[in-house]
């Protein structure tokens, strides 16, 4: 290459970068003086949370590991709803905001010293730090949610105490054992407990976060998706698990941990039941009284009616219990069925009874028929000698006495008494029968409703403070 070679390629390029200085310099505005607050503004932007999740090693151990000192973690649930409370299964299930609270100085000494910007941790990089190991010891099934997106998130801020925030939302299907023994007009309480998995009281201990009323992590309130309950009620409490392992040489070894419990009371609504399942029963029961103001003599009606009655009250008594599982024990509503069942069942033993009475009766009023009829037949015949009555006699007639007027008379009046007796005494069962079931059954349910109703029932609530 000649030297004007050379010299025309050192111009060109000489050229290229003034024009390109120059159109750089057109499009370049002036930068704004320096302030206070621009420079901190401009620290803060170069600042990322992804510097210090880089920086962070300790996702293994917690905080205070090499120390020795246990770690404190504040526990609080809001926005806590009940969206199922399942019977058959003894469980429940709560849909609630999870809220932690630690402190990491390994994670907040990374953050910038002048700073009082509370920084979030989203997505997968909240894995890169360190979480309390905690879980549910009631829990039979549970989720986090998804939609739109993982709703959980860890908020750190260097000045604010304890430092690190973690917040989830939970489903949570527990197990719950209740006493069903007043249903429907019992209460129930649900625990919700929380407790650590491998770290004993003496590495970390749990407790609820009291906030103060500013704080957004506090205990919330718990509302109700449940038709079948009026009203709910919550309390915090704390506890301690001892746990005992043995080694090979007969050592024992106790640890400690903390457990924090949430009990949610729940008050039945029996409305539902006593307008459907026990009105019912009722009604069935008071139409089988009917049989007691019906004639004896009136067998098929009172046959039908009391049999119809009798299905139709264990039938329904079968489906009023199919929300309930199999028990050991009755409940309340299982004694009411049983006891208007037993109405309807009584009405139609009631009337075997009547029905043998007038049975009898019948029986002697055609004796007694038959002892008129025979009376008119040897009225009408010419009189017969003693051999022909005696032949009567010994074949099982009584003509001998047949003889005799007064005999005859005597029989007819004892028949009378006897048909009339039992005929009275059939009519005296029933009327005592519509006055005595009536009130046996008021007696019972102004008993019912004394005991089981609440009305002078002094149960104490576990849920109150």
């Amino acid at each position: 290459m000649s030297f004007d070679q050379l010299l025309r390629q050192v111009l060109a390029v000489n050229l290229l970068q003034f024009f390109a200085v120059g159109i750089g310099g057109q499009n370049t505005a002036k930068p704004p003086t320096p302030t206070l607050g621009a420079s901190n503004s401009s620290i803060h932007s170069a600042f990322s949370i992804d510097d210090v999740i880089a920086r962070y090693s300790g996702q293994s151990t917690r905080p205070n590991e090499k120390t020795g000192q246990p770690d404190d973690v504040f526990c609080a649930f809001k926005e806590i709803n009940v969206d199922a409370v399942d019977e058959t299964n003894m469980e429940f299930t709560i849909t609630a905001t999870l809220e932690l609270a630690w402190s990491d100085l390994r994670l907040q000494s990374l953050l910038p010293a002048d700073s009082q910007t509370i920084y979030s941790i989203r997505g997968n990089d909240i894995d890169r730090i360190w979480l309390p190991d905690l879980y549910f010891p009631l829990l039979k099934a549970g989720d986090f949610h998804k939609i739109t997106s993982v709703n959980r998130v860890v908020r750190i801020a260097r000045d604010l105490l304890p430092g690190v925030f973690y917040s989830i939302r939970l489903t949570l299907t527990q197990s719950c054992i209740m006493d069903l023994s007043s249903f429907p007009f019992d209460s129930q309480k649900c625990d919700t407990l929380i407790s650590t998995f491998s770290y004993s009281s003496t590495e970390l201990r749990l407790y609820w976060l009291d906030a103060p009323p500013d704080w957004s992590i506090r205990l919330g309130l718990v509302k109700l998706s449940q038709p079948r309950f009026s009203r709910a009620r919550s309390k915090a409490s704390e506890a301690t698990v001892w746990k005992t392992y043995q080694t090979r040489d007969s050592e024992q070894f106790n640890f400690s941990f903390n457990v924090l419990n949430l009990s949610i009371c729940l008050q039945r609504d029996g409305g539902h039941y006593v307008l459907n399942e026990m009105t019912i029963s009722f009604v069935l029961s008071c139409l089988s009284w009917l049989n007691y103001w019906l004639d004896p003599e009136q067998t098929p009606a009172r046959i039908s009616l009391g049999i119809t009655t009798v299905l139709a009250a264990i039938t329904q008594s079968s489906t009023a219990k199919r929300r309930l599982p199999e028990l050991s024990y009755n409940t309340a509503l299982d004694i009411w069925l049983l006891v208007t069942v037993n109405m309807t069942i009584i009405s139609l033993a009631e009337y075997g009874f009547v029905h043998i009475l007038a049975g009898r009766a019948k029986k002697l009023e055609d004796n007694l028929e038959w002892l008129l009829e025979d009376k008119q037949q040897r009225a009408a015949a010419p009189r017969q000698h003693a051999e022909t009555s005696f032949v009567f006699h010994r074949n099982g007639r009584t003509s001998l006495k047949a003889s005799n007027p007064m005999a005859s008379t005597d029989d007819e009046h004892r028949l009378r008494r006897a048909a009339h007796r039992y005929r009275q005494a059939a009519k005296r069962v029933d009327c005592a029968m519509r006055i005595t079931v009536p009130l046996l059954l008021i007696l019972f349910m102004v008993t019912y409703a004394f005991v089981f109703s609440g009305i002078g029932r002094n149960d104490s609530d576990d849920c109150e403070p």
